[in-house]
């Protein structure tokens, strides 16, 4: 269950507040009984990207005839100074 904090309880209170988030609760911050902050623990990701690791993914890209789609793209417009 997210937690809430006034502005002034979250300025009071802030070391406080640090260890419940650490702890993974996530924390909204209230100014006028509106919402402007929501806190969450950073979560460092594990993922490591590789070159090419979308290759396979990309694979319809690379076959696409670009030229035909420019002249395509062209024709949704009425004249050459629309496209420019």
């Amino acid at each position: 269950m997210t937690q809430r904090f006034t502005y002034g309880e979250f300025e009071s209170r802030f070391w406080d507040i640090i260890p419940i988030v650490e702890a993974g609760e996530e924390i909204e911050i209230l100014k006028d009984g509106r919402p402007v902050l929501v806190l969450t623990k950073y979560l460092e990701s594990n993922v490591k990207v590789k070159p090419g690791f979308a290759r396979e993914e990309m694979s319809e890209w690379l076959n696409l005839d670009w030229d035909a789609l420019d002249v395509d793209l062209r024709g949704l417009f009425r004249n050459e100074e629309d496209w420019q």
